[in-house]
């Protein structure tokens, strides 16, 4: 049976290898998502924010969809989402 330096199969080996590169994959993924889920959700924080008055017509509807799409993955983030939607919504009065 082959083995490498430190006498481990190489069998077994390249099997641990693949799953550890399927893990960090998937983890690496899941840090894009939530980077670019929590981008988004700042975004709206800093926009509920500001004043009304610096907002243009088509922010009142963009702002109560906007991220909706990067934060479909995480339940958590899906619910923080909706708490910033609720102020966004007291904001500008529905």
């Amino acid at each position: 049976m082959l083995t490498n330096l430190f006498g481990i199969p190489i069998m077994y080996y390249a099997d641990f290898e693949r799953r550890n590169f399927n893990n960090s994959s998937t983890e690496k993924t899941y840090q894009k998502d939530s980077g670019s889920g929590t981008s988004g959700l700042e975004a709206l924080i800093q926009h509920n924010s500001s004043d009304l008055s610096t907002w243009i017509p088509k922010e009142y509807e963009l702002n109560k969809t906007y991220a909706d799409d990067k934060v479909a993955f995480s339940e958590y983030l899906r619910g923080l989402r909706e708490e910033i939607r609720k102020d966004t919504l007291k904001k500008i009065g529905e």
